[in-house]
């Protein structure tokens, strides 16, 4: 779920709230359970995996460059490890959809009936 779905259901959330406590005071009780709801609703969209954090990846790159150095004789500059760094997250999230598709197709083939 991308930032913008998740204002969106956040800032709808909220306006329930609003128009429920508009409409009856004594619905205090549901404004209450509604407004955690939409606070759960974004962190839950906005957190990650941690092999999806650049900040991680970045680390390990910077821990791994005095061996990569020492090893193949490569200087990883700043801007090699940046790159570095993008590219190991696009194909992590690129292997993420291929293997996510893989399983529901496979899943569906090894299906012994339909979904009810």
């Amino acid at each position: 779920m991308d930032k913008d779905t998740v204002d969106k259901i956040v800032t709808e959330v909220k306006q329930v709230a609003e128009v429920a406590s508009a409409v009856d005071p004594k619905d205090a009780a549901l404004i209450a359970k509604v407004a955690p709801v939409a606070d759960a609703v974004e962190a839950i969209a906005t957190t990650k995996n941690w092999w999806e954090s650049k900040t991680i990846w970045g680390v390990i790159i910077m821990a791994a460059s005095p061996v990569i150095n020492k090893v193949l004789h490569i200087t990883l500059t700043e801007d090699t490890q940046n790159t570095l760094v993008t590219q190991i997250v696009d194909i992590i999230q690129h292997l993420e959809l291929a293997i996510g598709g893989g399983v529901a197709i496979y899943g569906r083939v090894k299906a012994a009936g339909p979904i009810k």
